[in-house]
């Protein structure tokens, strides 16, 4: 149902809507039972629209499953000065802690981070690729790194000391980063080896990634759709085929 402007009551009970309601554009109520309808009902209409959307664009998928993620939509830029610096800052901090703490970092230090319920590598790189990094921006200036970063990069690197492993890093700097995120995050996404990237960037799936991971190991038959929007503008899209 499309919320009118002369909607005033709850489709549910009939009771009249609060402003908050209103301004939301809901046509149902805050109370419990109404609440809980109307997401149901709003939910099924947003997966039903969705598929048809997919039928649209893929008229040759098999019945795609459509996982929606978030979108980047910030353009790239030169690396500002007081960004780099602000980097390096931190760098040098968490470069300082490591060697501070240990000598020689033990072999446990040198696995890189996985979940065991992460999605195949596959469906991973093709909805992290729709998205263009939105959960990348929130590694600014420090993307992440901590001294158990450079930890696990001095354990495979152990002939590397403070300047040669501050050179490693920098070196990664892209000269064309996402305006405003992660300071790594260049035109075909992390500039960083795996190795070298903090734990979160190793494990962190967003929850659209992770649900469609559900639903293509219940499908395991359909094709599957990512959808990156923003609110529900469709912005980009990719077809995965088992």
């Amino acid at each position: 149902m499309v919320f009118r402007a002369s909607d005033t009551h709850c489709v549910f009970c009939q009771d009249a809507l609060d402003a908050h309601s209103k301004f939301l554009r809901r046509d149902w109520c805050k109370r419990g039972d109404c609440a809980r309808k109307g997401v149901a009902r709003d939910e099924t209409n947003r997966r039903e629209r969705l598929e048809r959307q997919a039928a649209e664009l893929y008229p040759d998928a098999e019945s795609p499953v459509v996982g929606v993620v978030p979108v980047n939509r910030k353009p790239l830029g030169p690396l500002p000065t007081r960004r780099r610096e602000m980097f390096l800052s931190h760098l040098d901090s968490v470069i300082a802690e490591s060697f501070a703490e240990c000598e020689h970092p033990n072999e446990a230090c040198g696995e890189i981070a996985s979940d065991s319920k992460a999605p195949p590598a596959a469906l991973v790189s093709t909805a992290c690729g729709t998205c263009q990094g939105y959960c990348c921006q929130l590694g600014q200036e420090k993307a992440f790194l901590e001294a158990s970063s450079i930890d696990r990069y001095r354990q495979r690197h152990p002939e590397a000391d403070a300047s040669s492993v501050r050179e490693a890093y920098v070196a990664r700097l892209p000269d064309l980063s996402v305006v405003e995120s992660c300071i790594f995050h260049g035109e075909q996404g992390c500039t960083l080896d795996r190795e070298m990237r903090a734990d979160l960037c190793n494990t962190f799936h967003c929850s659209g990634l992770m649900n469609l991971h559900a639903q293509v190991q219940h499908e395991e038959t359909r094709d599957a759709a990512v959808f990156a929007c923003d609110g529900d503008e469709l912005v980009r899209h990719t077809l995965v085929i088992p």
